[in-house]
């Protein structure tokens, strides 16, 4: 939790609650056996509360994602191919802070003498949204349009 905190994935929560956009998320810790010693926490926007999910209420949007066809046939294209990862990519695209309180979450802090749960919303994506992969791209997309000038090579060849 202090991770996502420093690197500005998720704050505490303020007291006052935006009216009409507050949502609690049940979370679950999944460990891969690959990596034990990695414990991975996960935000269900899909958990139903009184037969409704955070995802019944988020626009899913168009599907961005490029085909695979186009993504074989570009690959095959030049003599050398080469990819590349987008660092956090999903954990660094911002809500906007009216939407932050839409991902709330309780968190039992160890360090706590009293060991109640104290208040956390997202201020980024979390992966369990419907509308993670067409927002995710759509921000992509619109950064490399407004800083093609500056990186012309990069923006060229993400095409």
């Amino acid at each position: 939790m202090d991770a996502l905190v420093q690197k500005g994935y998720a704050e505490p929560a303020p007291a006052e609650k935006t009216p009409n956009r507050t949502w609690y998320l049940p979370h679950f810790v999944v460990i891969n056996p690959m990596k034990p010693d990695k414990l991975r926490v996960v935000r269900d926007a899909a958990a139903r509360t009184s037969g409704v999910s955070l995802n019944d209420m988020l626009l899913k949007g168009p599907d961005l994602l490029q085909s695979l066809r186009g993504v074989v046939m570009r690959f095959r294209q030049h003599t050398i191919a080469v990819t590349a990862d987008i660092k956090e990519m999903f954990m660094q695209v911002k809500l906007r802070p009216q939407d932050r309180d839409a991902l709330r979450y309780l968190w039992k802090n160890d360090r706590r003498d009293d060991h109640t749960p104290e208040e956390y919303r997202m201020t980024s994506l979390i992966f369990s949204a419907s509308c993670l992969p067409s927002t995710a791209i759509y921000v992509k997309d619109l950064n490399a349009k407004e800083h093609e000038c500056e990186f012309t090579t990069i923006v060229e060849s993400r095409r």
